[in-house]
C-alpha cells in the first residue's frame, strides 16, 4: 500500500518550476491564480507584481534576455488579453518567457463562464506553443515541455493555461 502524499496541481507547478531553475514570478494578482500564487508563496518565489499584464510579459521577457533564464508572467484570463502585446514583443524579441493564465474550471469553459476566453487559441499567433492543462499529473510534463519549446531552435514564449479546478486538483505526489 502506497502512503505518497497528496498534494495539489499548485504545488506541481511550483515544484515545476523550481526544478527549470525558476526563483522569479513577474505577476498581477487575480482570483484565477491564487491558488498557486499562494503555494508559491510558501516555497519562497519571489513576486514581482505589475500594475499591468503587458508590464508582466515586458519584465520577464528582459528577465529572459539578460539572464538567460526562463522569464514566468502570471495572470488571470481577463488580464491574459492584456499580455497579448507583450508576448508578441517577446516573440521578436526571441525571449525565453513562460506565460502562465489561470482559468475557470474545466467543466465551465466554453459555457460562458465569467471572464471565459479561448486563451490557448489567442496565444497561438505570439507563441512557440501554446497548451492548456487537463490534469494536474500532466503539469510537471507541460511545464517541462513549455521550457524545452521556449529554448528550442529561436527563442521565444509559450503560454499555458491551467484552469483553477486543476491548480486545485489532489494526486499523489509520486503519481
Amino acid at each position: 500500500m502506497s502512503s505518497s502524499k497528496k498534494v495539489t496541481g499548485s504545488h506541481l507547478i511550483g515544484k515545476a518550476l523550481q526544478l527549470e531553475g525558476v526563483k522569479n514570478i513577474f505577476t498581477i494578482a487575480g482570483d484565477h491564480i491564487l491558488p498557486v500564487l499562494d503555494v508559491m508563496a510558501d516555497m519562497n518565489f519571489r513576486f514581482v507584481d505589475t500594475r499591468h499584464e503587458q508590464a508582466a510579459v515586458h519584465m520577464a521577457d528582459a528577465w529572459g534576455r539578460l539572464t538567460g533564464q526562463p522569464g514566468v508572467s502570471m495572470y488571470t484570463t481577463p488580464g491574459f488579453a492584456n499580455a497579448l502585446p507583450g508576448l508578441a514583443h517577446a516573440l521578436h524579441s526571441e525571449s525565453p518567457v513562460i506565460s502562465i493564465s489561470g482559468s475557470a474550471d474545466l467543466s465551465e469553459l466554453g459555457r460562458g463562464a465569467m471572464q471565459d476566453i479561448d486563451q490557448v487559441s489567442a496565444a497561438q499567433p505570439f507563441t512557440k506553443g501554446s497548451w492548456m492543462v487537463h490534469d494536474a499529473r500532466r503539469i510537471p510534463d507541460f511545464i517541462a515541455r513549455a521550457v524545452r519549446t521556449a529554448y528550442a531552435g529561436r527563442r521565444g514564449p509559450v503560454h499555458l493555461t491551467i484552469p483553477m479546478d486543476v491548480q486545485e486538483q489532489e494526486v499523489s505526489e509520486d503519481e
